[in-house]
């Protein structure tokens, strides 16, 4: 936000906002006076939470560059709603459009973000027990100490997600758990990843460098909300995941070797075991050209004069729309998978050796199977052979007749491919590797369903279930008791896992090579009274490990023979 506009926000705020008290109370941080809502939980009235939303980190960032710290702003900033969303990417056909845009813009029915360009901002929730620094609203007292904060980074296959989701509000997770939670915004889709060879190469991935300054942020600001910037815990989903592991194998340390976590969280999603991705300027010079500017792509003037909506509708409608991080060894490994191998404790560089955990969902598949109707066809899509390579032939045929075997229902079988290959199978293997380094390593595997999430027939743990469980954001007046229990236990599995990192949250987790399953396969279909096995964590080992890693072998030689090309 610039500073004019701030000062615009500031005259025409509450008056309450100008004079802080007990429900409105200040933080001064490095870019000014801060006010922000204190209120108690809906979910538990007689808790209370602190929040400061919609704080600008960055100015306004110039279309494709990198983000700039936040200019001070004059007068006192009311932080009492959060901020718009970074231009999001909703692609067509409209039957898949309007289910993504329920599940991840519109959750329990909330009314759609506004979107703009000038979206860098961040939200800070602390519980009763926070004691801020100097310049906040209580005095330092000798019975508190700083809290652990949980730094969230959102899913939405770098094309969509905001902050400011009420899925992602970090009022019950802070306030029941004692700790900070912050969560950011990033730009996504061609304004955070162009792919654009004009841009230098270290300024290609955009929304790497916007979660690397929101970071930055608050490794200077956090202690003033009653933080503790050494103990900083990064968690994110799906390709919140995926930059999670950009930012472990590809580690922003300062100019002491000082990283500005401790810790990582990673939902369903890695980034060290990926496709080979030919061109990484074809979907920018595609744009380019649909948009009149050219089919070379080096007229970027051009595109920065178009309006962000005229380019919002051209990738959404002419599927021009897939953005990857580009690997530039800034933000974004070449070669992650070997940095976390070859990792030493002398260069955390390459790999932040910090404890991880990292997990992934029983059904995660079944988000993307909705509309198959046939398992081969899917098949020898993922897998084109123009050539006729009999490696390729070869795979094909043993997925055919081993997912075949899970289910004869295309819906199931390619479901269970999609959870094996993008999720369960990187999780393990990630996991394993970041053991196998020394590095203090723990695995959950969710599983459990419930009514209020189901949000398609028969979506059991689909991708993404477990995040309104994490946060307990989920619809509250249609709950099972058993969802509200289990969403307990696992916030406090999270906030411990901050607070105490390399004992697992001081014993709530099993080191590998054991598992926690999470949830006791409770199933939405079977109604109410189904709590599964009724346990939040089951220590599972063995016998158990096998039948849910069953097929991981098959995408461990998938993964071998792509990393044995040059890819990770």
């Amino acid at each position: 936000m610039s500073p004019a506009l701030a000062l615009v926000a500031a005259l025409l705020s509450p008056l309450t906002a100008a004079h802080p008290t007990a429900s409105s109370p200040s933080v001064t941080i490095d870019s000014g006076v801060v006010i922000g809502v204190t209120e108690p939980l809906l979910i538990a009235p007689d808790v209370s939470v602190t929040k400061f939303l919609g704080i600008p980190f960055a100015d306004e960032p110039v279309r494709w560059s990198p983000p700039q710290p936040a200019t001070p702003w004059p007068t006192p900033l009311a932080a009492t709603t959060v901020g718009p969303a970074c231009i999001q990417e909703f692609p067509y056909p409209e039957a898949y459009r309007a289910r993504i845009m329920r599940l991840f813009n519109t959750p329990n029915g909330a009314p759609a973000p506004e979107e703009s360009e000038d979206c860098l901002s961040l939200n800070v929730f602390a519980p009763p027990s926070a004691v801020p620094g100097s310049n906040g609203w209580h005095d330092w007292s000798d019975s508190n100490e700083p809290l652990p904060v949980l730094f969230w980074i959102y899913g939405g296959s770098l094309r969509f997600g905001y902050g400011g989701s009420p899925a992602y509000d970090g009022s019950n997770l802070a306030a029941q758990n004692n700790v900070i939670v912050v969560t950011i915004n990033y730009r996504t889709n061609i304004f955070g990843f162009p792919g654009a060879s004009i841009l230098p190469k270290g300024e290609q991935n955009l929304g790497y460098l916007d979660q690397r300054l929101a970071l930055d942020w608050v490794q200077r600001n956090i202690a003033q909300f009653g933080g503790d910037p050494t103990k900083v815990t990064i968690f994110g989903e799906s390709a919140g995941a995926l930059s999670i592991d950009a930012l472990l194998t590809q580690a922003p340390t300062n100019d002491a070797g000082t990283l500005p976590f401790r810790a990582a969280i990673l939902e369903s999603g890695t980034g060290s075991l990926r496709s080979p991705i030919p061109d990484f300027g074809f979907w920018w010079k595609n744009a380019s050209l649909t948009l009149g500017c050219g089919a070379a792509g080096d007229d970027l003037e051009c595109m920065r004069a178009l309006p962000a909506t005229t380019i919002k509708d051209a990738i959404e409608r002419n599927i021009i729309s897939t953005w990857p991080p580009v690997p530039d060894n800034v933000t974004f490994a070449e070669y992650p998978r070997q940095n976390r191998l070859d990792s030493t404790a002398a260069d955390l560089h390459d790999f932040a050796r910090v404890p991880i955990l990292i997990g992934s969902n029983a059904e995660e598949g079944r988000l993307y199977s909705i509309d198959v109707t046939s398992l081969y066809a899917y098949i020898n899509a993922s897998f084109p052979n123009p050539t006729n390579n009999p490696a390729i032939s070869s795979l094909v045929q043993t997925l055919n007749e081993t997912y075949t075997a899970v289910s004869t229902d295309p819906f199931i079988s390619v479901a269970a491919l999609v959870t094996d290959s993008t999720f369960q199978c990187p999780a393990a293997i990630v996991g394993r590797e970041t053991a196998q380094v020394g590095v203090p390593t723990y695995r959950y595997y969710y599983n459990a369903s419930f009514p209020n999430l189901e949000l398609f027939p028969r979506a059991g743990v689909w991708h993404s279930s477990e995040v309104p469980v994490v946060f307990e954001t989920f619809p509250q007046g249609t709950a099972t008791q058993w969802q509200k229990d289990l969403s307990a236990g696992i916030g406090k599995i999270w906030a411990d896992f901050a607070r105490e990192p390399a004992t697992g949250g001081g014993g709530d987790l099993p080191g590998l090579p054991e598992l926690a399953v999470l949830g006791g396969g409770a199933r939405a279909e079977n109604g109410d009274s189904d709590r599964g096995d009724g346990q939040v964590v089951k220590v599972v080992g063995g016998d158990v490990i096998g039948e849910v890693d069953a097929r991981c072998g098959i995408w461990e030689a998938v993964y071998d023979a792509r990393c044995a090309n040059g890819v990770c």
